[in-house]
């Protein structure tokens, strides 16, 4: 049925595209991306918590 989806909602506001995250940072509530252009965001730890268990579901890693 095709790949999964490279796009994950983050509560109401943030759609983040797996493809462009380069850290998720629990213990400092960052996110980190691999341009140039977008800086880090803070979040709260769940909610990159949840990230990652998503990340580590879908990738393996």
């Amino acid at each position: 049925m095709g790949q999964p989806s490279s796009f994950f909602c983050m509560g109401r506001s943030w759609l983040v595209n797996l493809n462009h995250i380069s850290s998720v940072g629990i213990l400092h509530a960052t996110l980190s991306f691999d341009s140039d252009s977008v800086k880090s965001v803070t979040m709260s730890r769940n909610s990159l918590k949840t990230l990652r268990d998503h990340m580590v579901q879908l990738y393996g890693i």
